[in-house]
């Protein structure tokens, strides 16, 4: 699957979304099997240019659209653990799979 029709799909799945929105998601879906923390998300070198009220809007967005979830971490109740839903992985993994067989 080209990275066109993954940006096609993510676009009918989540109507009226931006480009920021496409950035979060594929960078939370290139961390599985790890989830993300929530206060690291702006070291991440390709959300490097975006805000952290940009990045927090999307997150919350993708989570409302079941994409992805947030796990309150157990050390400290201020941060979440990020990681793709089962829908967010059902999106992901048909791109990661093709991406895995042209590879080969």
């Amino acid at each position: 699957m080209k990275l066109s029709i993954l940006l096609a799909k993510f676009r009918a799945e989540c109507k009226n979304f931006s480009i920021c929105h496409f950035t979060v998601f594929t960078n939370i879906a290139e961390s599985e099997p790890f989830p993300v923390l929530s206060s690291t998300m702006t070291d991440i070198p390709n959300l490097s240019n975006l805000s952290k009220t940009t990045i927090h809007r999307a997150v919350r967005d993708l989570e409302k659209h079941g994409l992805i979830t947030r796990e309150i971490a157990a050390t400290d109740g201020r941060l979440f653990y990020i990681s793709l839903s089962d829908k967010g992985k059902n999106l992901w993994h048909p791109y990661l799979q093709d991406c895995e067989a042209h590879a080969a």
